[in-house]
Order: C-alpha cells, then sequence, then structure tokens
C-alpha cells in the first residue's frame, strides 16, 4: 500500500570501546508526491535508551541507470548514550547508479550537524562519505 512498515535489529562492535550494542528497530514511511518520508524508533538494549528520526528524501532520475537523492533527517535521543533531547540534523547528498536490474552502486556524501544536546555536549559537525552497494533477489 501507500504505507511501509519495517522491523529490524542491529548489532553494533565497539572494537575500542569494549563491548556490543543490540539495537530493535521499528520504522514507518511512505510518499508524499515526490518526497518520501520515514519514521524511525531505535531501542539500544545496552544503555536502554531510544532514539528516533525523522527523515525525508526525494529521487530525482537523471538517465535510466543513474540517480541524483538529496536527504534530510533530524534526529532526538532519550537516554542515548547519556544524550536527551535534539540531536542532530543530518544532510545527504547520493547518486545510486543501477549496474543491473538487481544490483545497485552507490556512492554519498553526507553531513551531521549537531543541535541542542549534542552541541551542549560540545560534539562537533561532521561530514564523511562512502561507497555502498545494494543486491535484492
Amino acid at each position: 500500500g501507500a504505507v511501509e512498515l519495517g522491523v529490524g535489529l542491529t548489532w553494533y562492535y565497539f572494537p575500542r570501546g569494549g563491548g556490543d550494542a543490540l539495537e530493535p528497530t521499528v520504522s514507518i514511511g511512505g510518499s508524499l508526491g515526490p518526497v518520501d518520508l520515514s519514521f524511525g524508533f531505535f531501542y539500544d538494549l545496552e544503555t536502554d535508551g531510544s532514539y528516533f528520526e525523522l527523515a525525508a528524501e526525494s529521487e530525482i532520475e537523471l538517465t535510466d541507470t543513474l540517480s541524483l537523492v538529496p536527504g534530510a533527517s533530524v534526529s532526538y535521543a532519550d537516554s542515548y548514550y547519556g544524550v536527551s533531547g535534539f540531536n542532530n540534523i543530518g544532510l545527504s547528498l547520493a547518486l545510486p547508479i543501477a549496474l543491473t536490474d538487481t544490483a545497485t552502486l552507490t556512492p554519498y556524501v553526507a553531513g551531521s550537524i549537531a543541535i541542542d544536546a549534542l552541541e551542549n555536549l560540545g560534539e562537533d559537525d561532521h561530514i564523511y562519505g562512502g561507497v555502498s552497494i545494494s543486491v535484492t533477489f
């Protein structure tokens, strides 16, 4: 239908900080015209803290195999690794390249702007990038 519901489980391994974290996730998303909206709830079992994220992105088709995807998000934390309050604004720009009908290569660049609780803790803004590959079957 017009709305998608997702559930997931992410395991984080922190080699320098010692320990692991297990994080169940519930998300809901849908489209409003050309914009895809999503809301996610993440609960960290290790710290007994939660994290909420509201995000929007839009895909701009450049060719049959190439798209440009700008995105933005805002997050809120509740006792999540010592942080409570608005956390950050995320901005991203991805360039998905369809390699085949089932494989996509996606280079991206993104940034995180610390706000409210993270800014009060002295957290810096960050810019990062990478490449991912997605295969469906």
